[in-house]
């Protein structure tokens, strides 16, 4: 196993290896092209390769690339117990992280990709883009524990956001994560029926476009709703990606 220390060059290597398999990979690939100085190191075992990162909130968590079962579960072998959470995991790559390890959480997920031929139109609803004032909010109403308020704010800062508000509340949010996927997509019960959901989608993904990148998402198992209005707009699904988080 090599491990190897990030510099320019090298994430420019990892990139192109990457790059061969571009869906499979834009999860990683988005983070690599929105926070090159977040990655802390990579780590080679044959052709799989673990690039190990870290948020805005101080959580650091690996992407892993590979066929090779062996070689990627060799990779979470010499990753772990530094390293416990792993992003946009495949399910083929399941029991290589979890073979004789105890697992304390897993956020399975249905990756969605957006042609670049379907038509966008534009929300039907007034925007705002927000900022980082709204980070205590947005992680107040969000439904999963995982969200910190400091990766809400560095989020809405860095990231692309948008909002529908009724007089000086804000009703219906969501922003991009930094992968690049469109993500934390709330409306509040009391207004919900009203399309806003949508509305806040197609603003992201005009925004999205607009600064010549992919559009995808990701849709927690059994959320029957938001996969039927992503599918409505276009979306394609792509496959399964989990966070796995290991105890």
């Amino acid at each position: 196993m090599t491990e190897i220390t990030v510099d320019t060059d090298e994430l420019e290597k990892i990139r192109k290896t990457l790059s061969r398999e571009p869906e499979r990979n834009i999860s990683v690939l988005g983070f690599l092209r929105m926070n090159p100085g977040s990655v802390k190191n990579a780590f080679y075992e044959g052709v799989s390769i673990a690039v190990v990162v870290e948020n805005a909130a101080g959580e650091r968590y690996a992407f892993l690339h590979g066929d090779d079962e062996v070689g990627v579960g060799r990779l979470v072998e010499r990753l772990y117990p530094e390293v416990k959470t792993f992003s946009s995991v495949e399910d083929r790559m399941m029991p290589a992280i979890t073979q004789g390890r105890v697992i304390k959480s897993v956020f399975p997920t249905r990756r969605y990709v957006l042609p670049d031929d379907v038509e966008i139109a534009p929300p039907a609803v007034p925007m705002r883009r927000l900022d980082g004032s709204f980070a205590e909010y947005v992680k107040k109403h969000y439904e999963y524990d995982y969200l910190k308020v400091e990766y809400a704010r560095d989020r809405l800062e860095k990231g692309i956001s948008a909002g529908v508000f009724d007089g000086d509340s804000l009703v219906a949010w969501g922003m991009t994560h930094d992968d690049g996927a469109l993500g934390t997509l709330y409306v509040l019960p009391e207004v919900r029926g009203r399309g806003y959901g949508e509305a806040v989608t197609r603003a992201l993904i005009i925004e999205k476009r607009k600064a010549g990148e992919p559009v995808f998402l990701n849709v927690l198992h059994g959320n029957v709703r938001s996969s039927n209005l992503v599918e409505k707009m276009g979306f394609v699904f792509d496959r399964n990606a989990s966070w796995v988080e290991l105890a």
